[in-house]
């Protein structure tokens, strides 16, 4: 099957789940023998998986009849001349950019603030004007072909565009696609980022097109103080579908009785967990210590996006309970968020800031070696539509509890679930696990079972069952 999937991120620039979930199944699919072209707003640098293309502003689509599942390669091929030369300039400014933004800041890449007004009519002529440009300059280079025009093309537009416009920039590539090759048979669009190109596209083509909710705007904000745009765009992405994915049962209900979706329409599809994860079983690192009489403390670990959405207070009021049966315990943040600063002083006035470590933004690599040196992982999400990072946990051989309010309790048996404002049980299974080796160990090892069956081979089998379900 060839599949033209809309994207915001992917590996190695990501902000969240929603890159590695798109990276996962993508990989499934691939291995099944699919086709996939990946737009995106931008190009992640370093990216060659067979049978992947990867459209972006700084890589345009060729379409080439009878090409074969090769690498995808970057259009550009660098040369000693001034225009090639800014292209490739461009495409490490922003790797760069990115880069420092996360050394800067210890945050994501990505602010995920939608403007309220629209684009006007000449604001998206222009983006037009500019991506037309640059991909005739691209591959006019490709094809070695010199114009004096190339020198004054802004190759740097895209990166410093608003969220509004990288999401008609993603509508835009898809259209280009698609009007050099009508071949595909799927849409995939993946949340309301690429909703606009959705709809754009349904005006034109007739193509199915499959909305993918990794999350709403509900479980990011609740159902008060939401971006009330953002709602709008997914509700409207939601109806001009043909089918709905879901991460989870959970999501699925959320999108029947929030979002008035008839439940035949929406199917579900679950995360799993990614290679590299499972690589690093049994890889553990234990604490050094500069004095081996040192006592060693435990620590606790939570993270995600420090919103409203992830349960931060929860965590820290259990924590506050915990510390008074075990002052020893250490409480590791890793994540930033709009709650960030009212996390900390919710440890300040509770007397527990000093036994909290605040690790800010961390990418997949930063992650994983902050759940190696931990010993138990929390997950106290108010909505949780599925929640991958707690795979991520159990394949760095620790237990975790889980909010039963996540998608992600559905397939974890052996995981301890609470409900997210029960931190009293929440602090009483926090104690038990660090205090009964044998509970830690039998956790640990069921759960590698759970994590065992999730697959994202398996993940794409059951996407492609639905793909064929469409009218």
């Amino acid at each position: 099957m060839k599949i033209l999937m809309l994207g915001w991120e992917y590996p190695p620039m990501i902000s969240g789940g929603l890159g590695t979930a798109t990276e996962g199944l993508i990989n499934g699919l691939i291995k099944m023998g699919n086709e996939v072209t990946l737009i995106l707003p931008y190009f992640p640098h370093l990216v060659k998986i067979p049978g992947l293309k990867i459209v972006s502003p700084e890589n345009p689509f060729v379409f080439e009849k009878n090409e074969k599942l090769e690498i995808q390669e970057n259009l550009i091929i660098k040369k000693t001349n001034d225009s090639i030369t800014a292209v490739n300039e461009t495409y490490n400014e922003i790797k760069n950019s990115i880069q420092e933004k996360l050394n800067a800041h210890k945050n994501s890449h990505y602010n995920y603030k939608i403007e309220n007004k629209e684009l006007s009519f000449s604001e998206k002529k222009k983006i037009e004007y500019n991506l037309k440009k640059i991909h005739e300059c691209i591959i006019n280079l490709n094809e070695n072909k010199e114009n004096q025009n190339n020198r004054n093309i802004d190759f740097s537009f895209s990166r410093d565009a608003s969220i509004n416009e990288k999401c008609y920039i993603v509508g835009l590539l898809a259209l280009d696609v698609l009007s050099k090759d009508e071949n595909y048979q799927v849409i995939h669009a993946n949340d309301w980022m690429t909703f606009t190109a959705t709809q754009m596209i349904r005006n034109k083509y007739q193509i199915p097109i499959v909305a993918h909710i990794h999350s709403t705007e509900i479980d990011r904000s609740g159902e008060i103080n939401n971006n009330k745009n953002i709602l709008e765009i997914e509700k409207m992405g939601v109806s001009i579908c043909d089918i709905v994915i879901a991460v989870s049962e959970y999501t699925k209900n959320l999108l029947v009785e929030k979002f008035n979706i008839p439940p035949e329409k929406i199917k579900v599809v679950y995360n799993a967990n990614n290679y590299q994860h499972v690589q690093k079983l049994n890889e553990k690192i234990e604490p050094v210590l500069e004095n081996s009489e040192e006592e060693i403390k435990p620590v606790v670990t939570f993270v995600g996006r420090i919103t409203f959405q992830k349960g931060p207070s929860y965590f820290v009021l259990a924590a506050e309970k915990v510390l008074k049966e075990n002052p020893n315990v250490i409480f590791k943040v890793v994540g930033t968020g709009d709650l960030l600063p009212a996390m900390k002083q919710l440890t300040w006035e509770l007397g527990i800031h000093k036994n909290f470590q605040f690790e800010g933004f961390l990418n997949s690599t930063g992650v994983q070696l902050a759940l190696q040196t931990s010993d138990l992982f929390i997950m106290p999400s108010v909505s949780e539509p599925f929640g991958i990072v707690a795979l991520e946990a159990i394949a760095q051989n620790i237990p975790i509890i889980i909010s039963k309010q996540s998608g992600v309790s559905e397939v974890l048996h052996h995981a301890m679930k609470v409900d997210f404002w029960d931190i009293d049980l929440m602090a009483d299974r926090i104690l038990s696990i660090l205090k009964y080796s044998p509970m830690k160990k039998e956790m640990i090892t069921n759960s590698i079972q759970d994590l065992n069956d999730r697959t994202w081979l398996h993940s794409a089998q059951t996407l492609i069952s639905a793909y064929s379900e469409i009218n």
